[in-house]
């Protein structure tokens, strides 16, 4: 047993209230349970317990054992010497307020027996197994509609954890919310094989520099292809050469230093994932608008943010996918489905991290919302929540479901997730 159910039974009130006393004897009636701290530091505060005659106001600590109090050092910590209520399991020892003089005891509620034995018979069915995920046997019992209405926290909370990524970028930017969008585009064009590269190659790339020269496209290009190592060498293609002598001028006016071209990696790329190909539609997306930021934030929905994202490379690229070999002819656009990667995992995580240190409530709710008008990715986490009989038709649903299963299922934490509560509850019977 985790504590977590502890926290569980105390938030629904699933125990039995019938005559409650201290393990000291004293009356107790709970007038307000308080709320539950994310953070370090007693379990829940701001509670209101009467106990005896007096009415007490702080916090409540949670412990599966009595004697957890002093394994965990609290003793010592003065955050826990507002500590009007120790809630455990089982009572194993007397616990005592460590600074009182003469030693008072802290008030406590054993829980032991006034669970019901169903919750601890579902607790280990959930705890118990080694399934893909702890309901997997359940969940078809359960109303989904449940999963529906936390859909939304999962992806905000999903959100939140990439922003962390972004936040550091948008500091050393000094508020330049035009080169943040710029780097984070950069790394996921980079996709999972070559993320780490592009945002390199984007940090080699000044923005400043590609402003200064967008009104030569094939400067841009020879810029992105030279940062990037890939211009190194002979080569009997013509605009190969033309790049190349375009990118001695740039780097010796702007005292440029290229990354090594072993950085890029192809094995195990599909050719459309290519880095050449890549760099070279990134690098038209970048010279087509002197603002990207400004055209994104001002898109009205997600079809606006599909013609943000068109891009037109070289004729050189219709029929290659390296400077070294040529290959059959095709479309060189970007795909809807690699558009809208970059649109859940760059585009709406910067404009939400925006919204946010601006104060804007209503450029983050439009950018959550752009989820559901975004097809959901395929991976095998969404294959096996589709066996499951989850929908995964948005990245709205797709998003949450990743969260649920990466952020939950992974690390049991069942008693936080609306799912486990129903099963807690009985209410999947």
């Amino acid at each position: 047993m985790k504590e977590d159910l502890l926290y569980f039974v105390w938030k629904t009130k699933y125990f039995s209230h019938e005559s409650l006393f201290t393990t000291d004897g004293e009356p107790i009636k709970i007038l307000d349970y308080g709320r539950q701290n994310p953070y370090s530091g007693p379990d829940f505060s701001n509670a209101k317990i009467m106990i005896a005659d007096t009415l007490w106001v702080g916090n409540v600590e949670m412990h599966i054992f009595s004697s957890d109090w002093t394994k965990h050092n609290h003793e010592s910590d003065d955050s826990y010497q507002n500590v009007i209520l120790h809630v455990v399991y089982k009572h194993d020892k007397e616990i005592n307020f460590s600074t009182s003089q003469p030693k008072i005891n802290i008030p406590t509620l054993e829980l032991h027996h006034r669970m019901p034995e169903e919750i601890l018979t579902r607790y280990s069915s959930l705890f118990e197994n080694q399934y893909w995920i702890p309901c997997e046997k359940l969940i078809c019992k359960i109303d989904l509609s449940k999963l529906e209405v936390w859909k939304s926290r999962l992806v905000i909370e999903r959100l939140e954890h990439k922003v962390n990524y972004i936040l550091p970028i948008y500091e050393e930017s000094n508020d330049d919310w035009e080169t943040v969008l710029y780097v984070i585009l950069a790394r996921y064009f980079g996709s999972l094989a070559n993320m780490e590269s592009f945002e390199a190659l984007a940090r080699k790339v000044d923005k400043r520099i590609v402003l200064k020269n967008v009104h030569d496209f094939s400067t841009i290009e020879a810029l992105f292809f030279g940062q990037a190592g890939m211009l190194e060498g002979e080569s009997d293609e013509a605009y190969f050469n033309a790049l190349k002598e375009k990118y001695s001028f740039v780097k010796r006016k702007y005292n440029l230093q290229a990354l090594p071209s072993s950085i890029w990696k192809y094995s195990g790329v599909m050719p459309p994932g290519f880095p050449t190909l890549r760099i070279g539609q990134f690098a038209s997306l970048i010279a087509n608008k002197q603002s990207l930021f400004s055209s994104f934030l001002h898109c009205h929905d997600v079809h606006d943010l599909y013609e943000s994202l068109k891009v037109q490379v070289n004729i050189f690229w219709n029929d290659h996918y390296t400077f070294e070999k040529r290959s059959q002819a095709r479309n060189t656009k970007l795909s809807k489905g690699f558009k809208d990667l970059l649109i859940m995992n760059a585009i709406i995580p910067v404009f939400f991290l925006y919204g946010k240190l601006t104060g804007n409530q209503e450029c983050m709710d439009k950018f959550v919302n752009l989820l559901s008008e975004v097809k959901g990715e395929n991976n095998r986490i969404l294959d096996q929540w589709r066996k499951l009989g989850l929908n995964t038709s948005t990245a709205l649903d797709s998003q949450a479901l990743l969260q649920l299963k990466q952020s939950y299922c992974d690390n049991r934490k069942c008693m936080s997730c609306a799912l486990g509560a129903s099963i807690m509850k009985g209410e999947h019977i």
